[in-house]
């Protein structure tokens, strides 16, 4: 067995910790010189497996399991990932089909945090309440069905309260407090936040 040794030509020595009495392996690293590089050991491996290293263990392969070892530059990518996406939908309701809204999502743990950044507003013809077209992505759903208080405009440019729900398949839909827009005038949703728990 052998690494990088120090100083040129040196040796590497394992063996079986002599001196500890554990049956484990010490991986002891000598100079060219064969004086001790440290006098402790680089890395030990006992006999029930567990393995202790003094400096640091590195992998460029991102893990694909649960008991799989992971990087910081992994780590790094999924908290940029999960704690920041841009997803955008539209909406079937009651001023038609709408523009493209943005929305963004937040993942930490099993808490999920999603905001609609945008609103359109226009005059409704139809008496039906906002749905989305897309749905979210599997692991941004709710483990219940989630709903969040908002403010909406019903037939005129007064906001009253409204209610968002993100339902257990990913959709989401807006309506008034009372049950459904009206299907004439002024009607519209403010921008809102809302924060769940998915499995």
């Amino acid at each position: 067995m052998a690494w990088n040794r120090e100083s040129g030509s040196g040796r590497t020595l394992f063996a079986t910790q002599q001196g500890g009495g554990t049956g484990g392996w010490e991986w002891m690293n000598y100079k060219s010189d064969n004086t001790v590089y440290n006098t402790n050991p680089q890395m030990t491996l006992d006999r029930d497996g567990n393995l202790a290293v003094t400096g640091n263990i590195s992998t460029s392969v991102a893990p694909t399991t649960g008991s799989h070892l992971t990087n910081k530059t992994y780590v790094d990518g999924k908290f940029a990932t999960d704690l920041y996406q841009g997803w955008s939908t539209t909406f079937n309701g009651p001023t038609g089909l709408t523009s493209s809204m943005d929305f963004r999502i937040g993942r930490v743990g099993h808490i999920v945090t999603i905001t609609c950044l945008m609103s359109q507003s226009a005059s409704a013809t139809v008496a039906t309440n906002y749905s989305s077209v897309s749905k979210l992505p599997a692991e941004y759903r709710p483990s219940t069905t989630a709903s969040s208080v908002i403010s909406i405009c019903n037939g005129s440019t007064t906001y009253e309260p409204g209610m968002a729900t993100v339902a257990l398949d990913g959709s989401i839909t807006m309506k008034p407090l009372n049950g459904t827009f009206s299907g004439a005038g002024h009607t519209t949703w403010g921008a809102w936040t809302m924060s769940y728990v998915v499995a």
